[in-house]
């Protein structure tokens, strides 16, 4: 796979700044970082693990902010266009030495676009001498179409561009993979005195060398003007909403989430001292919900509430900040389960109190044993898989059951991990309280995790089964293993 980028960050930045003596374009802020930075990080992200940036207005100034960070510098080698009055292909040609024959992506400096529409294009095979424009065919989704590099297709290839053309199927979205050829091309146009990156790379459409890799859905935003800049900030923050999230999560917690997101991303916290406050909510909720009386039972539903909302902005800080980590992934889901634990002591001590009937205390007991074994279970398989993500045991049962069909078994567990998602229960809990039902919180937590604790472990037998997953030495083997043989030897 290509480990190389060429950034090109030379220009003036006169349609954002006015009249070019403001700040850099490249150092412009965008959600919280500068936008050069946001540019080499996400390249990062995708699997770049060098950036070759070609700076020029103000490149001292540039330099020193960007060497200034650890992450950046380390990764980045700069290379300064004094000729930067003229054509971004000029830019281009700067680069040419340090690259040398090597394969390489090509980005904009000024373009935001997401991590796995580069990862995809980074993979794609070429014939030699072949180079790949990135192409978007959302042509509604295009903010400022007259200024866009229009893209004319033939098949797979591209068979013409220019910002001028009456009839297009695309636009350029400013990523390419490129190779020597790309050089070339720039240099024929440069002495035919075309010194446009356009120019060089209409040279090798027209020589049948240029294939179209559509982006589908992914997202891009050029960054050229104010109102780019606001499109950009937007396209960054929708990003955080996704499609797999639960009902609740997608079209009422994310929203809150992201609105509180919009706020922290510009303070110093981190997303690890955010998931530490989603602890103190969620712990506070159990106290409140087994204490006796109406208010103390809405505080405690509004409080889990409140957790799981907040729960959304640790993830989103940490994907805008580009501060992910495994430390911080299992430091979430670690709090996620603790608090779940600690809200089922507390309604079960709250039922208990309130009705003195014998069975609440052990049946809420035997939950909470079940709960930490399912638990154990799906924290296991992250592990296993080198990840802190608690959902990586539910993604890869979702897979399985594409897998093998969609038969009613799988149907019933889909289902069931639909209803007991976190959003779900926090919502029903929250509800259960305001309406003052505790007895409905109290079975609803006795049940639901009843019937996590037998989908979880019928998960773990089907990808046992399908995987040959082995879970040796650690707690979930002492639960997993015999349920998985016992269910196995009742199928035979």
């Amino acid at each position: 796979m290509v480990k190389t980028a060429v950034i090109l960050a030379a220009g003036y930045g006169s349609r954002i700044n006015g009249s070019g003596k403001g700040m850099p374009k490249p150092l412009i802020p965008v959600v919280g970082m500068p936008l050069l930075r946001r540019v080499i990080l996400t390249a990062k992200r995708a699997g770049i693990k060098r950036c070759v940036v070609v700076i020029g207005h103000e490149s001292d100034r540039v330099r020193k902010v960007m060497e200034a960070d650890s992450v950046v510098s380390e990764m980045t080698e700069f290379v300064v266009n004094d000729e930067f009055d003229r054509a971004n292909g000029v830019s281009l040609l700067k680069a040419q030495e340090v690259v040398g024959d090597e394969p390489f992506v090509l980005l904009m400096g000024d373009h935001l676009f997401e991590s796995a529409t580069l990862t995809e294009l980074m993979s794609l095979a070429t014939a030699p001498g072949e180079c790949v424009l990135a192409v978007d065919r959302k042509l509604d989704t295009i903010v400022d179409m007259d200024d866009a590099t229009k893209v004319q297709l033939r098949g797979g290839n591209i068979g013409n561009l220019a910002k001028e053309l009456n009839r297009f199927d695309a636009v350029d979205s400013g990523m390419f993979l490129g190779n020597r050829s790309l050089f070339e091309a720039m240099e024929q146009a440069v002495s035919q005195g075309r010194e446009g990156l356009s120019d060089g790379v209409r040279i090798l459409a027209r020589a049948g060398r240029l294939k179209a890799f559509d982006i589908g859905d992914g997202k891009w935003q050029d960054v050229d003007t104010p109102e780019m800049l606001s499109a950009a900030r937007n396209m960054l923050f929708s990003s955080l909403v996704s499609s797999t999230s639960g009902i609740v999560s997608r079209h009422i917690n994310r929203k809150i989430s992201v609105a509180i997101s919009r706020l922290l991303v510009h303070t110093p916290l981190t997303p690890n001292l955010i998931s530490l406050s989603t602890l103190v909510a969620g712990l506070l909720a159990a106290y409140y919900i087994a204490q006796p009386g109406y208010w103390n039972l809405v505080l405690g539903g509004l409080l889990f509430q409140t957790a799981s909302v907040v729960d959304g902005c640790d993830g989103e800080i940490a994907r805008l900040k580009f501060l992910e980590s495994e430390r911080g992934q299992w430091l979430d889901t670690l709090i996620d389960y603790t608090t779940d634990v600690a809200f089922l002591v507390g309604i079960t001590w709250r039922m208990f109190a309130v009705s003195g009937l014998a069975w609440v205390a052990p049946l809420g007991a035997v939950a909470m044993v079940l709960t930490v074994a399912y638990v154990a279970v799906m924290l296991t398989y992250s592990a296993s898989q080198g990840s802190g993500d608690g959902n990586a045991f539910n993604n890869a049962f979702k897979n399985q059951v594409k897998a093998r069909g969609e038969n009613l078994v799988n149907r019933a567990i889909n289902l069931g991990r639909m209803l007991l998602k976190h959003d779900v229960t926090a919502m029903a809990i929250c509800l259960a309280a305001i309406v003052n039902i505790p007895w409905a919180i109290y079975w609803g937590m006795i049940v639901g995790n009843s019937v996590a604790f037998v989908g979880v472990i019928s998960g773990a037998v089907m990808l046992a089964k399908k995987q040959g997953m082995r879970l040796s030495g650690t707690p979930g083997d002492k639960l997993a293993q015999p349920v998985a043989e016992t269910v196995r030897g009742s199928r035979t």
